[in-house]
């Protein structure tokens, strides 16, 4: 008997064990499943096509059992769908909405504070799914974001869970379901955070291309100040993200670029960008630094025709009297 027969042999023996109400039978069949899945592409492509494995699978996922026997059959069997989910022609596949279902449920609902493993796998098993486009839709649909959301602002939060959201808000029915859920002021405690500051930052980015996420974020204390930190701070591709919110914030509440550049002096920010950032900060860096002339310069032609002082709104005047940093800018811009 070669090798091949053997190891499927054994494997069709777990899978009809999977559901045994013997305990010990029962996780000595996840536990042999856990280590054949992981091993090739050919193990797992048998176990997930297979009639019985996935559902059954499924199944323990949705026992509403306590014990701790329970608690591991959970962590093995979700251990085994994510290692089946790293195979390309499975991801589809395994992206049924029960399958998402039950995933979510178990990482949002269930008492499993005490397993770091299954609150990793779940997260891990979901971003794995979300690769897929077709499967972006449906995981909204089945509580995938809400449960991601759920572990981001549990103690202490999942940063697998970012990885996720990212690749699910992609798909721009997600955005508003993340924002319902409660994701931006979660999202902005994070930039605090160096080690999860990026992340927050690319998810942020994601959101904000929803008018819901515009006015979530809004609603946020200081959320200007946190993104004018973060690109004094953090890394170019932080500096890319906050930029480019930053950027979509200030076209959508234009009332806003005053206080960016009287308050946070974002000028003088904005040119130094454009001389050390990367291509993509220089670029949001520019049309930044275009967004506060117009302002200006609306401004000061109001205050010469006299319907307003430029004074008052809080520019001076003449354009000659402007600050040196928004003077340079045509320099930069031209």
């Amino acid at each position: 008997m070669t090798e091949a027969v053997k190891g499927n042999t054994a494997m069709d023996d777990y899978i009809s064990n999977i559901g045994s109400q013997d305990g010990f039978l029962r996780i000595q069949a996840l536990e042999g499943l856990k280590k054949l899945t992981r091993l090739n592409e050919e193990n797992r492509n048998w176990v997930a096509h297979s009639k019985s494995a996935i559902p059954s699978l499924l199944e323990l996922l949705s026992s509403s059992s306590s014990c701790e026997d329970d608690l591991k059959t959970k962590e093995l069997a979700l251990a085994i769908l994510l290692n089946l989910s790293v195979n390309d022609n499975l991801k589809e596949y395994m992206g049924s909405l029960e399958a998402i279902q039950c995933i979510s449920n178990l990482i949002r609902y269930s008492d499993c504070s005490g397993s770091e493993e299954l609150r990793e796998n779940g997260a891990s098993a979901l971003c794995s799914l979300a690769v897929v486009d077709k499967n972006k839709g449906k995981m909204g649909v089945g509580g995938a974001i809400e449960a991601l959301v759920t572990m981001l602002q549990a103690d202490p939060p999942l940063g697998a869970a970012l990885n996720a959201l990212t690749e699910l808000l992609i798909y721009n029915g997600n955005k508003a379901l993340a924002v319902r859920a409660g994701a931006v002021p979660t999202l902005f405690n994070f930039l605090q955070d160096d080690n999860l500051a990026e992340s927050s930052l690319a998810v942020l980015a994601l959101v904000v291309a929803h008018m819901e996420g515009k006015k979530a974020i809004s609603n946020v204390s200081g959320w200007m100040g946190a993104l004018v930190d973060c690109i004094k701070s953090k890394g170019m591709q932080s500096k890319e993200n906050a930029t480019a919110i930053l950027l979509e914030m200030l076209e959508y509440y234009p009332e806003k670029v005053r206080e960016a550049d009287k308050v946070y002096d974002i000028c003088s920010l904005l040119i130094r960008l454009s001389i050390n950032g990367s291509s993509n900060v220089r670029r949001n860096a520019s049309l930044l630094m275009k967004m506060v002339e117009m302002e200006f310069e609306s401004y000061a032609q109001i205050g010469t025709h006299g319907y307003a002082s430029a004074t008052d709104t809080g520019f001076e005047s003449d354009v000659s009297s402007a600050p040196s940093s928004l003077r340079a800018t045509s320099e930069l811009t031209d």
